[in-house]
Protein backbone atom coordinates (compact mmCIF):
# COMPACT_ATOMS: atom_id res chain seq x y z
CA UNK A 1 0.00 0.00 0.00
CA UNK A 2 1.31 3.49 -0.84
CA UNK A 3 0.64 6.48 1.24
CA UNK A 4 -1.28 9.13 0.27
CA UNK A 5 0.66 12.73 0.37
CA UNK A 6 -2.37 13.05 3.83
CA UNK A 7 -2.51 10.15 5.52
CA UNK A 8 -0.02 8.56 8.03
CA UNK A 9 1.35 5.77 8.36
CA UNK A 10 -0.58 3.20 10.41
CA UNK A 11 0.82 1.02 12.92
CA UNK A 12 0.14 -2.00 10.74
CA UNK A 13 2.18 -0.51 8.17
CA UNK A 14 5.14 0.36 10.84
CA UNK A 15 5.19 -2.71 12.39
CA UNK A 16 5.26 -4.94 8.94
CA UNK A 17 8.00 -2.72 8.27
CA UNK A 18 9.83 -3.46 11.52
CA UNK A 19 9.20 -6.98 10.82
CA UNK A 20 10.41 -7.38 7.35
CA UNK A 21 13.37 -5.41 8.23
CA UNK A 22 14.55 -7.25 10.74
CA UNK A 23 14.32 -10.84 9.03
CA UNK A 24 16.76 -9.66 6.51
CA UNK A 25 19.95 -11.74 6.80
CA UNK A 26 22.65 -8.76 7.44
CA UNK A 27 23.55 -5.39 6.80
CA UNK A 28 23.52 -5.04 3.03
CA UNK A 29 19.99 -6.74 2.35
CA UNK A 30 18.56 -4.39 5.31
CA UNK A 31 19.66 -1.26 3.38
CA UNK A 32 18.45 -2.79 0.65
CA UNK A 33 15.09 -3.66 2.15
CA UNK A 34 14.90 -0.43 3.68
CA UNK A 35 15.00 2.17 0.75
CA UNK A 36 12.56 -0.35 -1.48
CA UNK A 37 10.00 -0.17 1.19
CA UNK A 38 10.07 3.04 2.11
CA UNK A 39 9.88 3.79 -1.75
CA UNK A 40 6.70 2.00 -1.31
CA UNK A 41 5.41 3.56 1.47
CA UNK A 42 6.45 6.93 0.36
CA UNK A 43 5.00 6.68 -3.39
CA UNK A 44 8.96 8.20 -4.63
CA UNK A 45 12.29 6.90 -4.64
CA UNK A 46 14.48 6.31 -1.50
CA UNK A 47 18.43 6.71 -1.42
CA UNK A 48 20.38 5.78 1.56
CA UNK A 49 23.72 7.84 2.57
CA UNK A 50 25.84 6.24 5.09
CA UNK A 51 29.09 7.32 6.88
CA UNK A 52 31.71 4.60 6.98
CA UNK A 53 35.25 5.79 8.77
CA UNK A 54 33.30 9.24 9.14
CA UNK A 55 33.12 9.48 5.69
CA UNK A 56 29.61 9.72 3.83
CA UNK A 57 29.04 6.72 1.45
CA UNK A 58 26.47 6.09 -0.92
CA UNK A 59 25.00 2.80 -0.46
CA UNK A 60 22.05 2.07 -2.55
CA UNK A 61 18.70 3.58 -4.01
CA UNK A 62 15.66 2.52 -5.38
CA UNK A 63 16.41 4.91 -8.80
CA UNK A 64 20.06 4.64 -10.42
CA UNK A 65 19.17 8.87 -11.09
CA UNK A 66 18.45 9.32 -7.22
CA UNK A 67 22.16 7.33 -6.45
CA UNK A 68 23.84 9.72 -9.06
CA UNK A 69 22.56 12.59 -7.17
CA UNK A 70 23.67 11.36 -3.86
CA UNK A 71 27.09 10.48 -5.34
CA UNK A 72 27.29 14.43 -6.79
CA UNK A 73 26.26 15.43 -2.94
CA UNK A 74 29.49 13.47 -1.74
CA UNK A 75 31.70 15.16 -4.96
CA UNK A 76 30.05 18.38 -4.30
CA UNK A 77 30.29 18.30 -0.35
CA UNK A 78 27.14 19.82 -0.25
CA UNK A 79 22.84 19.02 -0.12
CA UNK A 80 20.72 16.99 2.01
CA UNK A 81 22.92 14.13 2.94
CA UNK A 82 25.54 16.37 4.30
CA UNK A 83 23.20 18.49 6.11
CA UNK A 84 22.77 15.69 7.85
CA UNK A 85 26.04 13.76 8.40
CA UNK A 86 27.71 16.83 8.67
CA UNK A 87 26.06 19.46 9.91
CA UNK A 88 23.24 17.43 12.05
CA UNK A 89 20.11 18.65 10.13
CA UNK A 90 17.02 16.66 10.97
CA UNK A 91 14.99 16.76 7.71
CA UNK A 92 16.71 19.38 5.11
CA UNK A 93 13.62 19.87 2.79
CA UNK A 94 13.47 21.76 -0.76
CA UNK A 95 9.88 21.84 -2.01
CA UNK A 96 11.30 22.77 -5.51
CA UNK A 97 14.88 22.80 -6.54
CA UNK A 98 14.22 25.03 -9.36
CA UNK A 99 12.56 27.91 -7.61
CA UNK A 100 14.56 27.95 -4.29
CA UNK A 101 17.41 25.80 -3.17
CA UNK A 102 19.65 25.95 0.02
CA UNK A 103 22.49 23.68 -2.20
CA UNK A 104 23.03 25.92 -4.75
CA UNK A 105 26.23 23.90 -6.14
CA UNK A 106 24.40 20.70 -5.95
CA UNK A 107 21.22 21.91 -6.95
CA UNK A 108 22.02 21.98 -11.00
CA UNK A 109 23.13 18.28 -10.62
CA UNK A 110 20.33 17.34 -9.24
CA UNK A 111 18.16 18.78 -11.31
CA UNK A 112 20.08 17.75 -14.73
CA UNK A 113 18.90 14.30 -13.12
CA UNK A 114 15.38 14.85 -13.17
CA UNK A 115 14.68 15.87 -9.51
CA UNK A 116 12.75 18.45 -8.24
CA UNK A 117 11.47 17.94 -4.52
CA UNK A 118 14.08 16.54 -1.82
CA UNK A 119 13.27 15.55 1.28
CA UNK A 120 16.08 14.02 3.82
CA UNK A 121 15.82 12.53 7.42
CA UNK A 122 18.20 12.03 9.79
CA UNK A 123 19.44 7.77 10.91
CA UNK A 124 20.60 8.42 14.82
CA UNK A 125 21.74 5.08 16.47
CA UNK A 126 20.90 4.34 20.10
CA UNK A 127 24.59 6.05 21.21
CA UNK A 128 23.18 8.82 19.23
CA UNK A 129 25.69 9.00 16.55
CA UNK A 130 24.43 9.83 13.40
CA UNK A 131 24.88 6.54 10.91
CA UNK A 132 23.41 7.74 8.08
CA UNK A 133 20.44 10.01 6.13
CA UNK A 134 17.56 8.91 4.21
CA UNK A 135 16.93 10.71 1.08
CA UNK A 136 13.43 10.79 -0.80
CA UNK A 137 13.27 12.65 -4.42
CA UNK A 138 10.52 13.14 -6.47
CA UNK A 139 10.94 14.49 -9.89
CA UNK A 140 7.65 17.08 -9.33
CA UNK A 141 7.79 20.11 -7.44
CA UNK A 142 6.09 20.40 -4.31
CA UNK A 143 5.44 16.76 -3.33
CA UNK A 144 6.40 16.94 0.29
CA UNK A 145 4.29 18.58 2.68
CA UNK A 146 3.85 17.79 6.61
CA UNK A 147 2.30 14.44 6.43
CA UNK A 148 5.31 13.10 4.28
CA UNK A 149 8.11 14.79 6.39
CA UNK A 150 6.60 13.68 9.30
CA UNK A 151 6.06 9.83 7.77
CA UNK A 152 9.57 9.77 6.52
CA UNK A 153 11.11 10.96 9.84
CA UNK A 154 9.23 7.76 11.42
CA UNK A 155 10.14 5.40 8.75
CA UNK A 156 14.15 6.90 9.47
CA UNK A 157 13.50 5.97 12.87
CA UNK A 158 12.45 2.37 12.49
CA UNK A 159 15.69 1.82 9.57
CA UNK A 160 18.26 2.83 11.90
CA UNK A 161 17.11 0.65 14.59
CA UNK A 162 17.08 -1.91 11.59
CA UNK A 163 20.58 -0.99 10.72
CA UNK A 164 21.76 -0.91 14.09
CA UNK A 165 20.91 -4.35 14.81
CA UNK A 166 22.23 -5.48 11.40
CA UNK A 167 25.39 -3.72 11.75
CA UNK A 168 26.09 -5.11 15.49
CA UNK A 169 24.99 -9.04 14.21
CA UNK A 170 27.63 -8.13 11.70
CA UNK A 171 30.01 -7.20 13.80
CA UNK A 172 29.42 -10.02 16.37
CA UNK A 173 29.73 -12.37 13.11
CA UNK A 174 32.76 -11.28 12.27
CA UNK A 175 34.10 -11.43 15.49
CA UNK A 176 32.88 -15.35 16.21
CA UNK A 177 34.28 -16.43 12.73
CA UNK A 178 37.73 -14.28 14.02
CA UNK A 179 37.78 -16.21 17.05
CA UNK A 180 37.15 -19.48 15.13
CA UNK A 181 39.63 -18.94 13.20
CA UNK A 182 42.34 -18.18 15.92
CA UNK A 183 41.26 -20.66 17.88
CA UNK A 184 42.21 -23.28 15.59
CA UNK A 185 45.23 -21.54 14.46
CA UNK A 186 46.29 -22.13 18.64
CA UNK A 187 45.27 -25.59 18.03
CA UNK A 188 47.80 -26.68 14.91
CA UNK A 189 50.74 -24.31 16.83
CA UNK A 190 50.06 -26.52 19.92
CA UNK A 191 50.34 -29.78 18.40
CA UNK A 192 53.09 -28.57 15.84
CA UNK A 193 55.26 -27.61 18.35
CA UNK A 194 54.21 -29.06 21.65
CA UNK A 195 52.83 -25.84 23.34
CA UNK A 196 50.69 -25.32 25.83
CA UNK A 197 47.87 -22.82 24.98
CA UNK A 198 49.13 -19.83 26.01
CA UNK A 199 52.28 -20.72 24.31
CA UNK A 200 50.69 -20.88 20.94
CA UNK A 201 48.25 -17.66 21.68
CA UNK A 202 51.97 -15.64 22.34
CA UNK A 203 53.57 -16.95 18.85
CA UNK A 204 50.21 -16.25 17.03
CA UNK A 205 50.38 -12.57 18.56
CA UNK A 206 53.97 -12.27 18.12
CA UNK A 207 53.84 -13.57 14.29
CA UNK A 208 51.03 -10.78 14.08
CA UNK A 209 52.71 -7.73 15.94
CA UNK A 210 56.18 -8.54 13.98
CA UNK A 211 54.60 -8.73 10.61
CA UNK A 212 52.04 -5.57 11.11
CA UNK A 213 49.27 -8.31 9.98
CA UNK A 214 45.74 -8.36 11.59
CA UNK A 215 45.77 -11.95 14.02
CA UNK A 216 42.93 -13.29 12.31
CA UNK A 217 44.57 -12.75 9.03
CA UNK A 218 47.77 -14.73 10.07
CA UNK A 219 45.38 -17.34 11.71
CA UNK A 220 43.67 -18.07 8.36
CA UNK A 221 47.68 -18.05 6.77
CA UNK A 222 48.43 -21.02 9.05
CA UNK A 223 44.78 -22.77 8.77
CA UNK A 224 44.66 -22.89 5.20
CA UNK A 225 48.51 -23.18 4.43
CA UNK A 226 49.47 -24.94 7.54
CA UNK A 227 52.77 -22.35 8.11
CA UNK A 228 53.39 -19.17 9.11
CA UNK A 229 54.34 -16.20 7.35
CA UNK A 230 57.73 -15.99 7.25
CA UNK A 231 58.00 -12.21 5.90
CA UNK A 232 59.95 -9.53 8.24
CA UNK A 233 60.41 -12.42 11.61
CA UNK A 234 62.95 -11.92 13.73
CA UNK A 235 64.27 -15.62 14.50
CA UNK A 236 65.35 -14.43 18.15
CA UNK A 237 65.54 -17.50 19.87
CA UNK A 238 64.21 -15.31 23.25
CA UNK A 239 61.34 -14.49 20.72
CA UNK A 240 59.78 -17.84 21.17
CA UNK A 241 58.04 -19.77 23.87
CA UNK A 242 60.72 -22.39 25.38
CA UNK A 243 63.66 -20.48 23.52
CA UNK A 244 62.49 -22.75 20.69
CA UNK A 245 61.30 -21.24 17.67
CA UNK A 246 58.77 -23.03 14.39
CA UNK A 247 60.68 -24.32 11.42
Amino acid sequence: MTLTRKDPLSPTQLAQLAADLHACPDQTHTETAAVEAAAALLGSPVGLVMTHRRQPVAVTATDPGLHAANLEQIRLGEGPALDVLLRQANQPTAADLVVDSPWPAWSPAAIELGWRSVLGARLTSRNKHVIGALIVADPRPDMFGPATIRATGLLAAHVTVALDAARILDNLELASDSHGLVGRAVGILMERFNLDSEQAFTVLRRYSQDTQTKLNQVAAHLVDTRQLPDDHVPRTRAGWPNSRPPD
